[in-house]
C-alpha cells in the first residue's frame, strides 16, 4: 500500500512519543480513517494471533493496548502488545495479507459504522446476499459444522452430527440443519409447573433491536416460555419465562449475523471464520447440544403439521411461505407454527397455558382462517375457552375425544443458525367433515404472516412429500422440515 512513512504517523500516536515508525506506518492511517476497514482489521489481527498461538502474557501493554490505541475502545480481548513497535512490526510483516483480507470483505462491513455492533444485521433483508443462495447446499452446512468443529472434540463433533436430521430420497441423502435434542424415541411430556425462579435479566441491546427494527418495523416485545431444563431420560421439558425481545438478542443474533456476513463459498471464508459470533455460536451449540444446558433466554418455538383428510379419501396438509416482514423472511414454513407464550400476564398462572395443542388450535385459526388475534385483557377462565370454542376448534376437540382424530408430539429440536429449541407436533384429522365445513369457495386463508396466496395444500403422497425434501417449493425452515419429516413419520405410523 502507498503512502509516506515515517512523521505522518507520528498524530496518531504522538502521546506515546513514538518516534521510530514502520512500514505499517500508512496502514494505520488508513485504518484510522475508513470506518469500515476497523472491524476488519481487528478480526483480521485476532485470528492471526489466535492461529499463531501468541499466550496472551505476551501482549500486556505498560501503557495502552493496541485496541484502544488503533480502535479507541476499551481492551475486549487478549490483542495487546507490551511494545508499539513490536506491534507496529507485526502490522507491517502482515501488510499485504491484512490489505487483500480487507479489500475482498469490505461490501460486506461498508455498512458497519464505526462501534456499530450490530449495523451489519441492517442487511438481514436483502436477497442478493450469498447465504439466500447457497443456504440449502451441502458446502454451506459443510462450512458452518468445520467451523464447529473447532469448539468440539472428534467424538463430540460425531455426536453432534449424528443428532442432524436427515431423510434420504431416491439412494440421495438430505441432512438439514436441525439437531434432535432427545435421544430416546420416548413420549415428551412438559412438566406442568414453571421455573419462574430463573429469570432472564438479560439487557437487549437498543442498538441491537433498532437494527432489527429497520427489517421487522411492527415488532413487539411479550413474555415467553423458555426451556430450562431437559430430562433426557424421561423426555420431559421444564420451562421457565423469558421475552420475545431477549431470544432475538440471545438466539437469533447468531443466525442475522451469518446471514448478514457470510461471504460465500468463493469469498473469504477464513476471514469470516474468524468472526467473535460465529466462536460464540459455536460455545452455545456445544452447550446446549453437548452438555444439555440451556440459556435462560431459550425460548421455544412450536411447529404443527396439520394433516387433514379431504372428501376424496385422502389426506392433504399445510405449508406456508413466510412474508418478507415475518421473523421467517421468505421461508417455507409448515402451518401452523408460532412461539411458545402465554397470552395473559399472571405469572402464577401461566401452568395453566401449558398445554401445547391449546396454542396449536389458536394459531390455527389464526394463520389459516384469518381469525382475530385473541384479546388478553380477559378473566384468566375465558382466554382458552374463547380460543377452543371457535367453530374449527370446537368440531377438532370433538374429533380428538371421538378418536376421529389425533395430537402427537413428535420432538424437540434446535435449529443450528438461530439456536432455537423447538417442540414439533402434529394434528391429524381422519374425519374430511371438517374439510367440507370449514375450506368454503369463499373461505380466505392466511394472515399477515403469510405471504399473499402463499399458503400451499399439499396431497400427502411419497412424490410430494419427495419434492419438498429436495427444496423443490422453496427453502423450508428448519423448524418447518423438523416437524415435516417428524409429523409424517408419524402418521405413516399410525
Amino acid at each position: 500500500m502507498g503512502g509516506k512513512k515515517g512523521k505522518k504517523g507520528l498524530n496518531f500516536f504522538k502521546f506515546l512519543r513514538v518516534e521510530s515508525m514502520t512500514d505499517g506506518t500508512d496502514v494505520i492511517i488508513f485504518l484510522k480513517n475508513v470506518d469500515y476497514a476497523v472491524d476488519l482489521a481487528k478480526n483480521f489481527f485476532i485470528k492471526k494471533m489466535r492461529d499463531e498461538r501468541i499466550p496472551v502474557s505476551a501482549f500486556k501493554s505498560e501503557r495502552k493496548a493496541v485496541y484502544e490505541v488503533l480502535w479507541r475502545k476499551r481492551p475486549q480481548s487478549a490483542l495487546t502488545h507490551k511494545n508499539l513497535i513490536g506491534a507496529l512490526n507485526f502490522i507491517a510483516s502482515n501488510e499485504e495479507e491484512l490489505l487483500k483480507y480487507i479489500d475482498s470483505n469490505k461490501s460486506f462491513i461498508q455498512v458497519t459504522k464505526k462501534d456499530g455492533l450490530y449495523e451489519d444485521i441492517k442487511l438481514f433483508p436483502n436477497n442478493n446476499l450469498p447465504y439466500y443462495s447457497e443456504r440449502d447446499s451441502k458446502e454451506f452446512l459443510n462450512i458452518h459444522l468445520s467451523l464447529l468443529s473447532k469448539t468440539l472434540n472428534q467424538d463430540q463433533f460425531n455426536e453432534f452430527t449424528s443428532r442432524l436430521l436427515s431423510e434420504t430420497i431416491d439412494g440421495t441423502t438430505y441432512t438439514f440443519p436441525s439437531i434432535n435434542l432427545l435421544k430416546n424415541n420416548s413420549e415428551i411430556t412438559l412438566k406442568p409447573s414453571i421455573n419462574l425462579s430463573q429469570c432472564s435479566k438479560t439487557l437487549v441491546s437498543p442498538e441491537f433491536m433498532n437494527a432489527v427494527k429497520t427489517f421487522m418495523p411492527n415488532v413487539s416485545d411479550n413474555e415467553t416460555f423458555a426451556l430450562s431444563t431437559l430430562d433426557l431420560d424421561n423426555n420431559e421439558l421444564t420451562c421457565s419465562v423469558s421475552s420475545y425481545f431477549k431470544t432475538l438478542f440471545s438466539s437469533d443474533r447468531f443466525f442475522y449475523h451469518i446471514v448478514s456476513r457470510y461471504p460465500g463459498i468463493n469469498g473469504d471464508l477464513t476471514g469470516y471464520g474468524a468472526h467473535q459470533f460465529l466462536i460464540e455460536w459455536s460455545n452455545r451449540l456445544k452447550d446446549i447440544v453437548i452438555n444439555n444446558r440451556f440459556s435462560v433466554d431459550s425460548s421455544i418455538g412450536c411447529s404443527c403439521l396439520c394433516i387433514y383428510k379431504t372428501p376424496d379419501n385422502n389426506y392433504e396438509f399445510l405449508i406456508g411461505k413466510k412474508t418478507a416482514e415475518s421473523n421467517g423472511h421468505l421461508d417455507v414454513h409448515v402451518i401452523p407454527s408460532l412461539m411458545f407464550q402465554p397470552l395473559a400476564k399472571n405469572k402464577l398462572r401461566y401452568k395453566d397455558e401449558l398445554p401445547v395443542l391449546n396454542h396449536v388450535l389458536r394459531e390455527l385459526g389464526e394463520e389459516v382462517f384469518q381469525e382475530d388475534e385473541y384479546d388478553h385483557n380477559l378473566h384468566s377462565s375465558h382466554l382458552y375457552k374463547n380460543i377452543l370454542n371457535t367453530p374449527s376448534n370446537r368440531m377438532i376437540r370433538n374429533l380428538l375425544d371421538e378418536g376421529a382424530a389425533e395430537f402427537h408430539l413428535t420432538g424437540v429440536w434446535l435449529d443450528m443458525y438461530r439456536l432455537r429449541p423447538e417442540i414439533t407436533s402434529a394434528l391429524i384429522i381422519h374425519d374430511e367433515n371438517w374439510f367440507k365445513t370449514f375450506f368454503k369457495n369463499n373461505q380466505k386463508l392466511g394472515n399477515w404472516e403469510i405471504a399473499k396466496g402463499g399458503l400451499m395444500d399439499i396431497e400427502a403422497n411419497e412424490s410430494n412429500y419427495s419434492s419438498i425434501i429436495q427444496g423443490h417449493v422453496g427453502y423450508i425452515c428448519p423448524p418447518g422440515i423438523s416437524a415435516l419429516i417428524s409429523g409424517i413419520k408419524k402418521f405413516k405410523s399410525l
